[in-house]
């Protein structure tokens, strides 16, 4: 119809069928079959999308992120992901990883018992509860704060 621009009317490639249409033309976004080896909805011109659109409760079961299998970790002190716990997670599958690893750390403290450690005279006259965190890195040369 109208020529593509890069500005006013840029050009998408149909994931399906690889045909050219514009932005405007087509808002259809679909699960692509597995042999394509994508988990999110891609864009797809709308005679593809017509096409998928009743195949989409059989791609929700079996392709899309939702359906992917657990990822097995080493769960030992040799895996540094364990010990690097970012406050910052960029996939649902990292906030997970994230909430379980944060859960395992305090099951292990409370099975030490660390109240045992500390003398009975000191725990008779406490008054309150401190936590205190302590963050430290450093590569040639150590920072402590906390």
């Amino acid at each position: 119809k109208s020529p593509f621009t890069a500005l006013t009317r840029g050009r998408h490639h149909c994931r399906f069928c690889g045909g050219i249409f514009c932005r405007v033309c087509t808002k259809g976004r679909c699960l692509l079959p597995i042999q394509f080896r994508e988990r999110d909805p891609q864009r797809v011109c709308d005679i593809c999308y017509d096409m998928l659109d009743p195949l989409q409760g059989i791609l929700i079961n079996s392709v899309s992120n939702a359906m992917q299998s657990a990822k097995q970790d080493v769960l030992d002190w040799t895996c540094t992901r364990g010990w690097l716990n970012l406050p910052v997670g960029l996939s649902m599958e990292h906030e997970i990883y994230k909430a379980t690893n944060t859960l395992r750390s305090y099951c292990q403290v409370a099975r030490l018992q660390p109240e045992k450690s500390i003398p009975l005279a000191i725990l008779k006259g406490a008054r309150g509860l401190a936590i205190m965190t302590v963050a430290k890195a450093g590569t040639l040369l150590t920072y402590k704060l906390g």
